[in-house]
């Protein structure tokens, strides 16, 4: 089954960090270009009104009172003297005193200069009349000013919009340093945690989650070495209390074989000895395999091909009444360093397994440099479920043989196929785990 590709958590937050101020700055920098525009519109509002407001009262006092005007500015009093662009486009019976109308040149379009703008203010006056104050920037020496200052406000925006996202990248980036150093230590005490640790407390991770994480590690890692010492002792108590009934088994059988039994019982006795013999060859095994310290399999110089010739001869048993052919393809001497105990463990297993579970065929034990093959071939296998239940008994003792293999730094190659099974142990470059 694939599964998508992982992102880590760094990229991630980091990805979501930018694309949240990156959202941000777009969103504010939208509403400042809109908030602006509606702040102009009010500032000339204002203006606008303070000189209606200004010329209402001159009005009162001064029938004569000359008319508003500034830069930009002209006030009438007659609609019908308002200019055209004014005129076209509004209707005078639809105007609200003090509310500002602004009208574009081009109504499809955005402004792109001042000159593109025409303020219109009406305001009723006290006598009942109406003044309309318009405002309209014509192309002149201040027109270069206006766009120079609007210019530079959309490049004050550009610029904020891009320290602010600068600086959530820095700060952003300097955060995930802060956290990044607590998770790169959190991940290398969970590497070198082992059960020879066990004893040390759980450092302080720099935050309460981490240490949190880091103190549920050590409990799963006590409870878990707390198991495994528990499944020691009982495999080393239970491996000793046998040793001492096996050797009780095979010391009679052998105190009967010398007092020359009945030759009916001969088959019995030999099949009581071969019995014992396994059960010594587990108890060995499961002992080694739960000493905490394996130096106790020395190297030295053995004759591998005498070994494995031992042993077949040893097994032979198995195939009573069998029709079953062994090949043994081993020159006549092999002498070689190896630590022999596991590996006559192993060998013991893969010949026994081979024998015992082919019915007829042939097995075929091939013995080369620094490796061993055990080829079983049954041609009485009766289709697929058969084929599974032999190998459901072979499970134990291959794993047996896969756990020494690891300990010793050797490689067990097992091919089950439908007819039989091939093994395959090197054991080249052997070292104690």
């Amino acid at each position: 089954m694939k599964f998508a590709k992982e992102f880590g958590v760094r990229r991630v937050f980091r990805y979501y960090l930018l694309g949240i101020a990156t959202l941000i700055v777009i969103i504010y920098t939208l509403l400042l270009k809109e908030y602006f525009g509606r702040g102009l519109e009010q500032a000339m509002t204002v203006e606008m009104y303070f000189l209606a407001q200004d010329y209402d009262q001159r009005l009162a006092n001064n029938p004569e009172a000359e008319l508003p005007s500034g830069l930009y500015v002209q006030s009438y009093r007659d609609w019908s003297a308002v200019p055209e662009p004014y005129q076209s486009r509004l209707d005078q019976s639809e105007l609200v005193s003090a509310d500002l109308e602004v009208l574009f040149r081009n109504e499809t379009s955005e402004p792109k200069a001042p000159g593109d703008i025409y303020f219109l203010f009406p305001f009723h006056l006290s006598n009942d009349e109406w003044l309309y104050i318009t405002r309209h920037p014509t192309p002149g020496a201040l027109q270069h000013d206006v766009r120079h200052q609007i210019w530079r406000i959309r490049v004050s925006q550009i610029i904020l919009a891009l320290a602010v996202i600068l600086s959530v990248i820095i700060l952003t980036h300097l955060f995930l340093l802060y956290v990044g150093r607590r998770v790169d230590r959190l991940a290398h005490w969970a590497h070198n945690l082992n059960l020879d640790t066990l004893t040390e407390k759980p450092p302080q991770m720099g935050f309460a989650e981490f240490s949190d994480i880091a103190e549920k590690l050590h409990s799963a890692f006590a409870r878990l070495r707390t198991a495994l010492q528990r499944e020691k002792d009982f495999l080393r108590h239970a491996s000793h209390e046998l040793r001492t009934p096996i050797a009780v088994v095979r010391n009679n059988v052998e105190l009967l074989q010398r007092r020359n039994p009945p030759e009916e019982l001969t088959p019995s006795l030999a099949r009581i000895e071969r019995a014992a013999y396994g059960m010594q060859s587990m108890t060995e095994t499961l002992l080694w395999l739960g000493r905490e310290q394996r130096e106790g399999a020395p190297r030295r110089d053995e004759d591998l091909a005498a070994a494995i010739r031992e042993q077949i001869d040893f097994h032979r048993y198995l195939l009573h009444s069998k029709q079953v052919s062994v090949t043994l393809d081993a020159p006549g001497t092999w002498v070689t360093p190896i630590a022999i105990t596991p590996w006559t463990i192993i060998s013991a297993n893969l010949v026994r397994n081979a024998f015992q579970h082919t019915a007829a065929g042939s097995v075929t034990v091939t013995l080369s440099e620094n490796s061993l093959v055990v080829l079983n071939i049954d041609e009485e296998v009766d289709g697929p479920s058969e084929a599974t239940e032999r190998e459901e008994s072979n499970r134990i003792g291959l794993k047996l043989c896969q756990e020494i293999a690891e300990a010793m730094a050797w490689s067990l190659q097992i091919d089950r196929r439908p007819d039989g099974m091939r093994v395959e142990l090197r054991f080249e470059e052997a070292r104690i785990k």
